[in-house]
């Protein structure tokens, strides 16, 4: 017995190491900065799509250019998919509609209270630009501040976006919406509760893009329905998009200071790669661009 107990501390030593190995790779020290202040990078974004055909001819050159910071319009469909042919360079319609970047917060919003959540939908885009989790205070001496998930501006902004990309009239995050109230409340005994924005273009195309909220549930469901006015077939995708602002990190990495050890960055899941995450620094060096179906994409961050 007394020569176990050296190799037991050996062990013990050896699987300390290999535990404190594996804690790096999922929490990397903090990068020493230059400046002690915060400062703000451009946007990070992800994003996915899906594109939805309808039978038909599509007009040559009808279309709007998309915001910077929207997906790119996706390629044209294979011609056993496709009925219709793009045509992205001829030159604009006169009817076509070109929306400009803005800020979310000079947005009128829109109020959502459910069980669960109070959100804020700004009508330029139909933007959540504020998610408060009603069950979880940010602070257990104040508990009329809840925790929120998302935030419009500033060095944390992190918003949640959603539009339409086609050639032809199309809303996407910068659209101007309406909506018939400013304020919508899950009502006692009812299991769901529906906001619709409503969009229509000069040529007649109205979209309406409502937010589906279910009792005792957090997700949120995006529904766009379009109703074609015009005289031509209408032909584009879908896209979902969430956008924050990436900050330097301050501190030292210690653990006495357990943010400083704080994973940020994008995850994935697919049933072929399984979980997946990659932090902010290694995607401003190399863009990720994956295809995958019956998957999801976040950004996640613990603490």
């Amino acid at each position: 017995m007394g020569n176990l107990r050296p190799v037991l501390l050996i062990s013990l030593g050896l699987l300390g190491y290999m535990l404190w190995i594996e804690w790096q790779k999922d929490y990397p020290p903090a990068r020493a900065q230059a400046s002690t202040e915060a400062v703000s990078k451009p946007l990070a974004s992800t994003s996915a799509g899906n594109v939805d055909v309808p039978a038909g001819d599509l007009p040559a050159g009808a279309g709007q250019q998309p915001p910077a910071d929207a997906p790119d319009l996706p390629q044209p469909l294979e011609p056993a998919q496709a009925v219709a042919e793009h045509h992205p360079g001829a030159a604009p319609s006169a009817r076509q509609e070109v929306t400009t970047a803005a800020s979310p917060t000079a947005s009128p919003t829109v109020a959502v209270t459910t069980d669960l959540l109070d959100l804020r939908i700004t009508l330029q885009g139909g933007t959540v630009v504020s998610a408060q989790l009603l069950d979880y205070p940010a602070d257990a001496a104040a508990p009329e501040i809840k925790v929120n998930l998302l935030e419009p501006q500033g060095e944390h902004l992190f918003i949640a976006q959603s539009g339409l990309l086609s050639h032809q009239s199309a809303p996407n995050h910068t659209a101007p919406y309406e909506s018939a109230q400013r304020e919508y409340r899950l009502a006692e005994g009812a299991d769901e509760l529906t906001v619709p924005l409503t969009w229509q273009s000069a040529d007649g195309i109205t979209v309406t893009k409502t937010f589906v909220f279910k009792r005792g549930r957090y997700d949120i469901e995006v529904r766009h329905q379009l109703v074609n006015g015009s005289a031509q077939t209408w032909s584009g995708s879908r896209y979902d998009q969430l956008q924050r602002s990436v900050t330097e990190e301050q501190g030292e990495s210690s653990f006495t200071n357990p943010s400083s050890y704080s994973f940020r960055g994008v995850a994935f899941y697919s049933p072929q790669d399984k979980f997946e995450k990659i932090a902010f620094d290694d995607v401003a060096e190399e863009p990720v661009n994956k295809t995958f179906s019956a998957g999801w994409l976040a950004m996640i961050e613990h603490y």
